[in-house]
């Protein structure tokens, strides 16, 4: 990885863990056994409290990233390129590339990303908003999971019914942690 892209991610990794270091910590070790489809929702799970939390106090928010490393523990990633306000679709691409370049070399187990989208759920012909996550696991398997939100005009969204659709996400060489 880029020296000035890492020494970026490091620097908001260190200003978001000290807002939501709480969140983290509630997280503990995965079993040996868990699935694939387990282990990418230890990655969704804390990624979809994040965007709920940031969006019923700033009513949206820019795109998140997190991963399981190679013990199964959760960690948060994230980008900064010196600008305050960077487009959301330049923040997308900064996270994309931080696991394309790190996710196999480091034996993260599962990778995932977060974002705002508008969205027509199955059964509806009209767009909602919803936070879709990306998700990655080490083994190839793949799943974007929606999860469509409304927001009143305080307190935190209200997810309705999540719906998935094959995954694009695609950061691993298909080697697992420690087989390369």
């Amino acid at each position: 990885m880029g020296n000035s892209l890492m020494a970026r991610a490091l620097t908001v990794i260190a200003l978001i863990l000290a807002v939501e270091r709480p969140l983290i910590a509630q997280r503990s070790p995965m079993a040996s056994d868990s699935s694939p489809k387990a282990e990418v929702e230890q990655v969704m799970n804390p990624l979809l409290e994040l965007t709920a939390r940031l969006l019923e106090k700033h009513g949206e928010f820019y795109p998140v990233a997190g991963f399981l490393d190679a013990n199964g523990r959760f960690e948060l990633v994230a980008t900064y390129d010196g600008n305050e306000h960077p487009a959301a679709t330049q923040v997308l691409s900064d996270l994309r590339r931080v696991f394309q370049q790190s996710a196999t070399p480091n034996g993260y187990r599962a990778i995932g990303l977060a974002y705002d989208v508008r969205v027509v759920p199955p059964g509806s012909t009209n767009k909602t908003d919803a936070v879709l996550v990306e998700l990655e696991h080490h083994t190839g398997y793949r799943v974007n999971v929606h999860w469509p939100y409304t927001r009143g005009r305080s307190g935190p969204p209200t997810f309705g019914a999540p719906f998935a659709a094959t995954g694009t996400l695609h950061c691993y060489d298909a080697a697992p942690p420690g087989g390369r």
